[in-house]
């Protein structure tokens, strides 16, 4: 919880996190939300979109608190799934 705490002492308020390990499942928007479109297929160890093009909604900091701490007891009561590779995304708001 650190990091999102840190990010909203930064002045960010808006979070997510994106399981990295779904990247191979994601297509990146034609026309393109930032930037150009570019087509490309993220593989298996790649860092997927950033940005307005990552995957989800957008969440508050409380929102993002509690589906941190729902992950982290799910990894403890289900340690077989707890290898999923997430990325902290933030913005200003």
């Amino acid at each position: 919880m650190g990091y999102f705490a840190f990010l909203h002492v930064l002045g960010y308020r808006r979070f997510k996190l994106v399981n990295q390990n779904l990247n191979w499942l994601v297509k990146l928007p034609n026309p393109a939300k930032e930037g150009r479109f570019v087509e490309h297929t993220f593989g298996e160890h790649s860092s997927g979109p950033f940005g307005e093009e990552t995957p989800g909604a957008w969440k508050s900091f409380d929102e993002i608190i509690e589906l941190y701490v729902a992950l982290k007891r799910t990894w403890t009561m289900e340690p077989a799934i707890s290898n999923a590779w997430y990325d902290i995304h933030a913005k200003l708001e």
